[in-house]
């Protein structure tokens, strides 16, 4: 069985969307989005999963050059401790997120510009 999300819901979504777009902080995350994306999805394109070296998702990592998370860096030995087992969980989480990209796109058709750089992982 299919639910329908209320329209007031949907609605809310839509005004914080809006709300987003006009404070400083989605402009240090939207406007660098191209050049990341640029620099990236090749990195984590499904074909290079496999090859990914520790180096390049290291690089990832830093606000200075993915502009969208802070902090990640603090875990860099922890995370890029075992490349392998970080592909493997690469290749899986690709199915989530296309799938909660598809719904949110569903619900909310203008989300594609704050998903952006999500699917830099797909």
């Amino acid at each position: 069985m299919v639910e329908t999300v209320p329209s007031e819901v949907i609605g809310k979504l839509r005004e914080a969307l809006v709300g987003l777009r006009t404070t400083g902080l989605s402009k240090e995350i939207v406007e660098p989005r191209d050049a990341v994306l640029a620099r990236y999805h090749p990195v984590f394109s499904p074909e290079h999963i496999p090859d990914l070296t520790k180096e390049e998702f290291c690089s990832f990592l830093l606000f200075e050059n993915n502009h969208h998370w802070t902090g990640l860096h603090r875990h860099r030995e922890k995370i890029c401790a075992d490349m392998s087992r970080q592909t493997t969980l690469f290749k899986c989480k690709q199915l989530i997120i296309i799938r909660f990209v598809i719904f949110l796109r569903l619900i909310m058709p203008e989300s594609h510009q704050i998903l952006s750089l999500k699917l830099i992982f797909l």
